[in-house]
């Protein structure tokens, strides 16, 4: 599996032009700081969202596809994802549930879903504002599947979250004019 994960970060940190580290916890340190900080970070999840797939696209749905990374870490595992997996509106869904979810402390707010590659979901686990936190992530949903599960997590959290979702609706397209992303939400 150490093979597999290094295999992982190798492909992905070329794909960003790092270049092959010399060993597993270098390949780790290299690539994250190529990518800076993340947009994203709920537990030991993070997202880096790099830009619009087709930026200057005129169709609303080939421009909302965003080229992103994600990671997801816990206890020894370490897993990776990269591509157009979400599109701008599955972030602004999810700051609109997270506020929901906020000033509730009922329901759940959801990431993804478009692409198999990724989902991550936040629950109330009681009326306390105790927060369930998954996330399923795997850079081959064919071959296999990877689950974490955290538990800790307090709805105040959630301001940071939803400042953050959005955040990453402004992004340059190529001419590197500043655009606030549209937001599709059917």
């Amino acid at each position: 599996m150490k093979l597999a994960a290094l295999a992982i970060i190798t492909d992905l940190a070329a794909d960003l032009g790092v270049g092959h580290p010399p060993s597993h916890s270098m390949a780790k340190a290299d690539y994250r700081e190529k990518l800076g900080e993340p947009a994203l970070a709920i537990a030991r999840f993070q997202l880096w969202v790099h830009g619009r797939q087709f930026p200057d696209a005129e169709e609303p749905y080939d421009q909302d596809w965003l080229n992103v990374t994600a990671h997801c870490g816990e206890k020894g595992a370490s897993v990776w994802v990269s591509g157009a997996l979400l599109q701008s509106w599955h972030i602004a869904r999810f700051a609109e549930e997270c506020e929901r979810l906020r000033q509730t402390l009922t329901g759940s707010a959801s990431l993804g879903a478009a692409e198999p590659e990724l989902f991550a979901k936040l629950v109330a686990s009681d009326r306390h504002g105790h927060l369930e936190f998954s996330v399923e992530i795997t850079p081959d949903h064919l071959a296999q599947e990877h689950s974490f599960r955290f538990e800790t997590l307090d709805q105040t959290y959630l301001v940071d979250v939803v400042a953050a979702c959005e955040a990453t609706r402004v992004l340059p397209d190529r001419s590197g004019i500043v655009k606030r992303m549209p937001v599709h939400c059917s």
